[in-house]
């Protein structure tokens, strides 16, 4: 109620009293005013009030006062004047103005009205005193409006712009045209704009011209359809930086439905997005591969690691359950074992301690890894990350440093055993330089047959002690095609009847830095297991080249047995290795021969696969004219 509808009432008042019929429309016009009413006269006395008046009186049980007519206003209010109520003494001083002459003017103040036991029951009342008089004598009108619920609400409007004003998440609100006409402080320390140089404006004044027009025309049109966009756009700060930026922007409707606003939350996610860039930065740059799972153990994150080790990309395991995906049955079924225990909070081995185990690749091979996962709590629910290194290395190190030192146990036993030999040998060759001349002619083949048996022996020892470290390699300057020559007579022999054996010497560069016994055994070694690898007869070829590469003499022995398949290439040097039935062959032969080549300071190359037979070539660097021994071509 206003002062210019009590102004109305008290002229009415004044020019109508006498009339009984205008008597009850007044009366009925204060009852039906929302204030509660009452009339003083001069002294201040209470005339009459009106019904909320009585009705308030009632609630308040005032009414064995009358409701408080016949009553001083300002005795009523004495006490809590008396208490230094401010409000009561204001009120009491403005109404002693009026009474008494010195103000003409309503007097307009709002107060509490505090419940004398429960505080939720407190009410705030707008107070009116309008003076007014008839005949020369004077009246103020009374009027006390219960505006708790505007009170509430202006309070909590208040408390809204308040807390919107000084949030620290930017606020920004256009119209429909999208003109800006609100920003928060926030807003101004994220962009740095002042609300005056802004207001008015389009937000494209924070454009950093790297998000697409694309994105800014799927934004209204969402927002358009009146429904809610949430993205992260880049911007341009005032001082001509870019920050990102999370923006959820909402349209406001007015009551009959029509868009007329829309607010903007922005959050400056510059600092947690670098973070973020980073962490995915480090984890992408490590070699262990990093996975994420939620409560069901299902992957929601698989880094690019994961993918290089275990072959699934990202698109089709996100999703999956962790456990099916990268273990075989069985390893999966102790896994859930373990799971199963890590849920009823015991010690797992699965979840909280890193150990090795076997994965399954997207091509079904397997890898052998290092896993590590550890259980998290998120607001509350539980997830689960950790990472998986590939062992692969490091089981072929472990493989390599065993392999060494079972060699070198056993090129200890062999050390001993060639020296033993060795000495048994040089016997038997003294014994034979001793009957020598007392073998007639007609034996003398099988003498020299068994002499050269004896020097070949020995010479094969040799080798052996020096591929156990218990002998010293004797390099010098030899043509192979002449070693192959005086070797030719020997091989044949070694391979018998049933293989077709034929030397072909093509290479004009022969010349090489080698030791020779070691030579001659590697190339003896090449003949036998090309015989072994044709039991029912067959061709082999001994044959010398120069190297399409240049500066390397190849000799090459080449059969026509059953062939290799990869996998036994790939381990065909490797000492012990070997496919032939137990006790027809030690696995030296082929890693003694690529000891020699590399001693020598060349390769061993082997061309073979099932059905086609096997050449084996030799490359070894040519010595040139002039060249010192030992350097390098």
């Amino acid at each position: 109620m206003g002062s210019v509808l009590h102004r109305e009432v008290s002229s009415f008042a004044v020019e109508s009293l006498t009339d009984s019929r205008q008597l009850a429309i007044l009366k009925a016009a204060l009852d039906a005013l929302p204030g509660h009413v009452a009339i003083l006269d001069g002294r201040g006395d209470i005339l009459c009030v009106n019904g909320r008046w009585i009705e308030y009186a009632a609630q308040n049980r005032l009414s064995q006062c009358n409701f408080g007519i016949g009553q001083n206003y300002l005795a009523i209010c004495r006490p809590a004047v008396a208490a230094e109520d401010a409000d009561a003494q204001c009120v009491s001083r403005a109404l002693e103005d009026i009474l008494a002459g010195r103000s003409g003017r309503e007097f307009i103040h709002e107060y509490l009205c505090p419940h004398p036991g429960d505080p939720s029951r407190d009410r705030w009342f707008k107070l009116w005193l309008i003076p007014f008089r008839l005949d020369a004598e004077q009246f103020v009108l009374v009027s006390h409006e219960d505006i708790t619920v505007r009170h509430a609400l202006e309070r909590t409007g208040k408390l809204l712009d308040t807390a919107i004003s000084q949030s620290r998440s930017g606020i920004m609100i256009t119209n429909a045209a999208g003109e800006i006409e609100y920003v928060n402080q926030g807003f101004e320390q994220m962009t740095g704009y002042a609300a005056g140089e802004v207001l008015g404006r389009n937000p494209r004044l924070l454009k950093s011209g790297r998000i697409s027009d694309a994105t800014y025309a799927a934004l209204w049109r969402t927002i358009g359809a009146g429904e809610t966009w949430r993205g992260q756009v880049c911007n341009r700060h005032k001082n001509g930086e870019e920050y990102w930026e999370e923006i959820t922007i909402s349209p406001v409707r007015d009551p009959a439905g029509v868009i007329t606003h829309y607010v903007a939350v922005k959050e400056d996610i510059t600092e947690s997005r670098y973070r973020a860039l980073l962490h995915a930065g480090i984890i992408n740059a490590s070699a262990d591969a990093f996975v994420a799972l939620d409560e069901h153990f299902r992957i929601v994150d698989w880094g690019k690691q994961a993918e290089r080790i275990l072959g699934w990309p990202a698109k089709k395991v996100v999703g999956r359950e962790f456990i099916a995906t990268v273990f075989d049955a069985e390893r999966a079924r102790e896994a859930q074992l373990e799971l199963a225990v890590c849920r009823r909070g015991e010690f797992s081995r699965l979840v909280g301690s890193a150990h090795r185990t076997e994965m399954r690749r997207q091509d079904g091979s397997r890898v052998t890894v290092e896993l590590w996962l550890t259980a998290l709590s998120l607001q509350g629910e539980v997830r689960y990350a950790g990472f998986i290194r590939d062992l692969t290395e490091s089981v072929r190190a472990e493989q390599i440093l065993l392999e060494a030192q079972k060699m070198e146990g056993v090129g200890q036993m062999a050390g001993g055993l060639a020296h033993d030999f060795n000495n048994l040998l040089h016997l038997i060759l003294g014994s034979l330089y001793l009957i020598a001349d007392e073998v007639p002619a007609h034996s003398r083949s099988h003498l020299d047959n068994a002499m050269s048996a004896a020097r070949h022996g020995a010479a094969l020892v040799s080798s052996l002690a020096t591929f156990v470290r218990r002998g010293e390699s004797r390099l010098a300057e030899r043509d192979v095609n002449q070693l192959i020559r005086a070797l030719e007579s020997l091989i044949r022999q070694t391979v018998g009847k049933r293989i077709a054996f034929s030397v072909e010497l093509r290479a004009q560069s022969s010349t090489v830095l080698i030791d020779e016994n070691a030579f001659n055994n590697a190339l003896i070694n090449l003949a036998v297991n090309a015989r072994d690898a044709m039991p029912r007869g067959g061709s082999l070829v001994i044959a010398t080249g120069d190297s399409s590469a240049g500066g390397q003499v190849v000799v090459s022995v080449s059969d026509e047995g059953e062939g290799m398949p990869p996998a036994v290439i790939a381990r065909a040097t490797e000492a012990f290795f070997t496919t032939k039935p137990p006790g027809q062959g030690t696995g030296l032969g082929l890693a003694m021969v690529d000891g020699f080549c590399r001693q020598a300071g060349g390769r061993l190359v082997i061309d073979s696969a099932p059905g086609r037979g096997t050449t084996i070539e030799l490359h070894l660097p040519v010595v040139r004219a002039g060249q010192a021994p030992g350097a390098t071509p």
